[in-house]
């Protein structure tokens, strides 16, 4: 491609759907810098919803790098949404529009691995992608054991195997999977894991092992004589 058809490419119009169904049209250039400047600023209401971008990506007159610059930061997006819930906040319903974009961005990131000779730019889609399975993995975990009222070790330590396990599960996938599938998959199989380490009494026990060695710890100190000191 040619520098003039490159910067004709930047410079062409785009129509696309804005959050309240309106259409629209601005330069690819001006999507672009929109998007980069929303993403800074929220991980939310972007000026051009997640579908919209990735029939924008899409279309084979847009400028490819910006293209994938897009697909990284929805990808980046969707990561830190999910972060928050493993920062104890809600989850919310994924919208159908969105999960599929997200789907697109993910798979799309990941042929480009394959494609690329370009070491830092594979380390970079790479980084990317494992940080939205990472934080979406973690998420279905945490967000399948809030119902268990426990801070001991065990449960943590379950909760880190069960993330592990997964990750590497997935992250080694040849063939793409779907994301939404995969999160309610782990969700599901991390309950009854859950729920079979309680019943037989895994957490309970260790917290009353450090209940009982919390209490002795105080009984320690309330026995020890007060030191004197003087000037």
């Amino acid at each position: 491609m040619k520098l003039g058809d490159l910067i004709g490419n930047r410079q062409s119009l785009f129509t696309f759907k804005d959050h309240y169904g309106e259409n629209q049209t601005m330069s690819a250039r001006e999507i672009y810098h929109t998007v980069m400047q929303n993403r800074k600023e929220s991980d939310y209401d972007w000026i051009v919803p997640a579908n919209e971008l990735v029939n924008l990506c899409k279309n084979p007159k847009f400028p490819r790098e910006y293209a994938v610059d897009i697909e990284m930061a929805i990808l980046i997006c969707f990561a830190n949404i999910e972060a928050g819930v493993n920062r104890g906040g809600d989850k919310y319903a994924t919208k159908a529009e969105d999960a599929t974009a997200v789907q697109y961005c993910y798979d799309e990131l990941g042929r480009l691995v394959k494609l690329t000779d370009n070491k830092e730019f594979k380390k970079t889609l790479n980084l990317v992608r494992t940080r939205y399975l990472k934080e979406m993995i973690t998420s279905a975990v945490n967000t399948s054991t809030r119902g268990f009222y426990f801070s001991c070790k065990a449960f943590r330590e379950l909760q880190e195997e069960v993330v592990a396990k997964n990750f590497v599960k997935y992250y080694m996938k040849e063939e793409t999977f779907n994301l939404l599938d995969m999160y309610k998959e782990i969700y599901n199989e991390t309950k009854t894991v859950f729920r079979e380490a309680y019943d037989s009494g895994m957490f309970r026990t260790e917290e009353k092992n450090d209940l009982f060695n919390i209490v002795k710890a105080l009984n320690t100190i309330e026995d020890e004589e007060p030191e004197e000191k003087g000037i």
